[in-house]
This record gives structure tokens, C-alpha cells and sequence, in this order.
């Protein structure tokens, strides 16, 4: 039985013309409830043709249906009948938008891979490092996992992204040890559409060329702090020096690194040296410092254990 404020807010809304589905939702109630309701206080309005003019709905057709159902106050089914009876014609992104709104079960908001800007670049850098892009279930998932200790990383992309997605802790093998990591699965079309107009590809194969961007120190720091490391050694005259290093799949995608980088510190690292499975590359001395001064020169987002190992080295103290 509904409450005596329920049936006059039920009443209200209903007058107002939202959906049954609305004022479900609105209430606290289910549909069934909401539609036993209706009837059994004689409530009647004009059908959803008469309710919503034609051309409310054709100046708002490059909107998603479920967007559109939310400023009209409708079922998004009712809308896309409408749509189809109308005749009008949708681009293939509105449908894809369409579709990735309805199934959409977190916020997501991808404005910093507009373009991208430096915060941007930095996922994206990071995501070549340690994400992976699958085609999962007819749609697009991109997956980032990386070690519990950087857990905060994860966090600050959830709140970059406006997104309230929940950090996974999972356990994987690796080199034939068994560790647990934190994982995201971002399973949302919009994200993974963005993520190949900017170079990466459903599979291994994305890691092979550097994508089209402008802000390569955040690119190549996020790289560095999924598949890099930051060291301070001493030489044989117990003096410190600093090492920063990459790890690679492909030998290709490396030189291209080391091309990008040399072309805006003019420093050439050493390698890429094949080892094991994999390929790596690195600076030491005089050439890492220079690397790391452009590296960190303004570090919008920065992994704070390499960053601070490389502040420790700046101001003379040893964490070997």
C-alpha cells in the first residue's frame, strides 16, 4: 500500500507526464507497484505521441535516446520507437553512444584524453605500460593493474576520471611467483573507442609504435612508472649516481622511445639489449639525470616512489 504523501506525489508526476519508470525510481517502489497504483486511482493521461511533440524530439536527436528520455521524462524505449517511426537518421557514433548509456554502470568522464592533456598523457603512458585493451563481450574493456603499494595511483585515476568505479585486488603469476596486484576494468565503449584514436589496439600489438601527442614528459613518465625502474648505486669510489630504465616487449616500440627522447633532451640512452624475454634500456650518470630533470621538470601526475627516490638523489641522500 502506498503512503498518503506517495499517492500525491504519484498523482503529481503523473499529471506532469513522467514515465511510469521515473517516478518508480522516484518513489522507492517497483513499476508493477507504480502501474497497480495508477489504476486503482483512476488516473489516465494521452498517450506518449500526444504527450511529446515530434519536433521536441527531432531537435534533440543527436543526443542518446537515454538522454533524451531523461530531459523528456520518458522510457528510452519510447524513444527509440519514436525515432524509428519519425524516420530520422542517426549517425553510427550516436548509436554507439546509445548503446554504451544504456549499459553504463559507473560514471565516467574522459575530458583529459581530449586532445589529450598532460594528465592525459600520463594514463595513456601508463596504459601502454602496464594496461591492456580486449575485445570482451562485443565491447572494448581496458584493464590496469598494477603492484598493491601503488594502489594510490589507481585511486588518483578514479578521481581524474570522476569515476566511481571499485579498485580489484587480484592474484596472478608471473616469472613463476604468485603476488596479488590491484586491478580496474574499465569496460565503457566511449573509453575504449578514445584509447584507439590515440593508438592502442585490442591485443599485445599496441605497444609496437608511440602515439600522436604533444606532452611526451608525461607520456614517457607514466611509461616509466609502469615498466620502469629509478635506482641510486654507488661506484667503486662510493659515490652515487643515478639509473632510470625501461622495459620493453618490442624492440621497434623501444627505439622509437629512445628516438622521442633523445629528440627532446638530446640524450641517447643505451640499448635496447635483449634479455630473456624481454628488451631494456637505460641511462646512467650524467645522461639519467638529464632524462630525470626533463622527466620531472613538472610532474602534473607522478608515481610518488620513483619520484621521491629521484628527489632523495637530488638532495644528496642515498636510498640504495
Amino acid at each position: 500500500m502506498l503512503s498518503q504523501d506517495q499517492c500525491l506525489m504519484l498523482k503529481k508526476m503523473f499529471c506532469e507526464g513522467v514515465s511510469q519508470r521515473v517516478i518508480a525510481n522516484r518513489l522507492g517502489l517497483s513499476q508493477a507497484s507504480v502501474s497497480r497504483a495508477i489504476v486503482n486511482l483512476g488516473l489516465s493521461r494521452d498517450n506518449i505521441n500526444k504527450t511529446v511533440a515530434d519536433d521536441e524530439l527531432i531537435k534533440r536527436s543527436h543526443l542518446s535516446s537515454v538522454d533524451i528520455a531523461r530531459e523528456l521524462g520518458i522510457s528510452h524505449q519510447a524513444v527509440q520507437e519514436r525515432i524509428h517511426r519519425l524516420g530520422i537518421e542517426r549517425s553510427k557514433d550516436d548509436i554507439v553512444r546509445d548503446y554504451a548509456d544504456k549499459s553504463r554502470r559507473y560514471c565516467l568522464d574522459l575530458s583529459h584524453f581530449d586532445g589529450p592533456d598532460q594528465i592525459g598523457c600520463y594514463y595513456l603512458g601508463l596504459l601502454y605500460a602496464d594496461g591492456c585493451l580486449r575485445a570482451r563481450n562485443g565491447r572494448l574493456a581496458c584493464t590496469l593493474s598494477l603492484v598493491l603499494k601503488e594502489r594510490g595511483v589507481l585511486q588518483q585515476l578514479l578521481s581524474d576520471l570522476n569515476c566511481n568505479k571499485k579498485i580489484e585486488t587480484v592474484y596472478t603469476n608471473s616469472w613463476g611467483k604468485r603476488y596479488a596486484a590491484n586491478r580496474i576494468v574499465f569496460d565503457n565503449i566511449h573509453f575504449g573507442r578514445k584509447l584507439c584514436e590515440l593508438g592502442m589496439r585490442p591485443g599485445p600489438d599496441y605497444k609496437r609504435s608511440l602515439p600522436e601527442i604533444r606532452h611526451w614528459p608525461d607520456f614517457v613518465r607514466g611509461f616509466l612508472d609502469g615498466d620502469g625502474y629509478v635506482s641510486i648505486r654507488k661506484n667503486k669510489h662510493n659515490t652515487n649516481f643515478l639509473t632510470i630504465g625501461f622495459s620493453l616487449t618490442y624492440r621497434g616500440f623501444g627505439v622509437q622511445l629512445q628516438d622521442r627522447i633523445a629528440s627532446e633532451t638530446g640524450v641517447m640512452m643505451n640499448g635496447p639489449y635483449k634479455t630473456k624475454s624481454i628488451y631494456a634500456m637505460l641511462a646512467t650518470y650524467k645522461k639519467a639525470e638529464s632524462i630525470a630533470a626533463w622527466l620531472w621538470s613538472d610532474p602534473v601526475r607522478a608515481m610518488p616512489r620513483k619520484y621521491n627516490r629521484y628527489r632523495s638523489f637530488i638532495d644528496g641522500e642515498s636510498h640504495v
